[in-house]
């Protein structure tokens, strides 16, 4: 027979298959004997029996089958209606005397039975097929099968899955556990990684929190690490505002970041010192501070001219001595702006000068107003003018205007004087008519005439 599980023969009346212990379908022809016949049955193992003496008539046996026999009360032994059950010796095998002591039997039909002991070789002849039901539960060979071998294997994968966990977490290998020492203190700590198995290293940190206790470690807790790693300890220490004061603006906010805070304002003040150079700090370096605490840094920088232009003199003045600045005036010829404003200053307006020097303002003078006046006077402070070699009584000043470049143009009306001598004693002055004389003067910068058309001069 062939198995349906496994497609492995098996011999034709075995129950389960050879290979595999799948239950093979059951072949069940049954047959009756009709009539009882007597046995006389010494022992009930026929594992090794041919035949089987049944008063002096033998019957027998078809190789591969056992006949059970049960046995009623009479007092003769004589087969009963009782069944006779034939069985392959294979299902049987060491446990046929345990299966046939607790077997049932199938009665026999009385009608089937056979009349004599010929007919029982007959009988047993007969291709006798098992009931559906077998009455005896042959035992079953225990065979390892693909399926149960691979369950084996997975239950002890499982096995020893769980051992090398254990042993892992148990630290027995794969290293240590770098503990969490977070929160407690330096002293504390390394003691805790030292049982542990590591070394220590202690990094300090700048930090708001409580000075001297651990805020991580490297490897983080939690981790694994071959036992004596060394444990890196990054340790709070205090806050301190750092010392800045003369140092460059771009040092100073570098140490401030390099110190946590971030939390500060620059204020400018006006300093002879170098531009950019810290003066002071505001709380005073080494106070210990938080890292958003308020912090001032006062940054030089320097002084310089103020712009005094349009001002008055005194205003100027007033503006360049607030800066610390020695103030000199000079005039400053100009038609530009008004007489006495302050037209420009030296330095110039915006120059960085160190507090102390002096700057010089220049105030504006209108050269037009003053060589007018001196033109005026030129001709009214004298009586008469010669001109060209002749002497002009003076008479008025008509008009002076200022053409620029200290040059005046004016206009005066005159009249011209003769002395006449009589006998050589006797003088005699006589006037011309008045006449109109338009002339220009120019004037040097020292308010010298430098040339005059016509040529004039005062007196004769």
């Amino acid at each position: 027979m062939i198995c349906p599980n496994c497609q492995t023969p098996n011999r034709s009346a075995a129950k389960y298959c050879d290979e595999c212990g799948y239950e093979l379908p059951s072949v069940k022809p049954t047959a009756t004997v009709r009539e009882p016949f007597a046995a006389n049955y010494e022992d009930d193992s026929f594992e090794n029996a041919d035949t089987i003496d049944l008063n002096s008539e033998s019957l027998t046996i078809d190789e591969g089958f056992i006949p059970t026999v049960s046995f009623d009360d009479n007092e003769n032994d004589i087969f009963s209606s009782d069944a006779i059950t034939l069985l392959t010796l294979d299902d049987f095998e060491d446990d046929f005397e345990e299966s046939n002591s607790n077997a049932p039997t199938k009665p026999i039909e009385s009608n089937d039975a056979p009349s004599s002991p010929n007919s029982l070789n007959e009988v047993a002849s007969r291709d006798y097929r098992i009931d559906e039901t077998p009455p005896v539960a042959a035992k079953r060979k225990h065979h390892f099968s693909g399926k149960k071998f691979g369950i084996i294997l997975a239950i002890l994968a499982l096995l020893i899955a769980a051992a090398v966990a254990l042993t892992y977490f148990a630290q027995f290998w794969g290293g240590r556990v770098v503990p969490d020492v977070s929160g407690m203190s330096q002293v504390d700590a390394t003691y805790a990684i030292q049982e542990s198995g590591f070394g220590v290293q202690i990094e300090e940190v700048i930090s708001d929190e409580v000075e001297g206790i651990v805020l991580s470690s490297d490897p983080v807790a939690g981790t694994r690490a071959p036992e004596k790693t060394t444990v890196t300890l990054r340790i709070s220490i205090a806050r301190f505002i750092p010392d800045v004061v003369g140092k460059p603006l771009e040092e100073a906010e570098s140490l401030m970041r390099e110190a946590g805070f971030t939390n500060y304002e620059i204020m400018y003040k006006k300093s002879n010192e170098k531009t950019d150079t810290v003066l002071s700090v505001n709380p005073d370096a080494s106070t210990r501070a938080k890292a958003d605490a308020r912090i001032t840094i006062e940054v030089a920088e320097p002084f310089r001219v103020p712009d005094v232009s349009g001002k008055t003199k005194d205003e100027a003045q007033a503006a360049l001595e607030a800066e610390g600045y020695s103030v000199s005036t000079q005039q400053y010829n100009t038609e530009d702006a008004p007489e006495g404003q302050v037209v420009k200053t030296d330095p110039e307006a915006g120059s960085p000068l160190n507090s102390g020097s002096k700057v010089v303002v220049y105030i504006a003078h209108n050269r037009s107003s003053e060589l007018i006046q001196l033109t005026k006077d030129f001709f009214n402070n004298t009586p008469a003018i010669t001109m060209n070699g002749s002497l002009y009584e003076m008479s008025k000043v008509n008009n002076v205007t200022f053409e620029g470049g200290n040059t005046c143009k004016f206009s005066i009306t005159v009249r011209p004087i003769q002395t006449v001598t009589w006998f050589g004693t006797q003088t005699e002055t006589r006037y011309g008519n008045y006449e109109v004389v338009d002339g220009s003067i120019v004037w040097t910068d020292s308010n010298q005439i430098s040339s005059i058309e016509p040529p004039i001069k005062q007196g004769s």
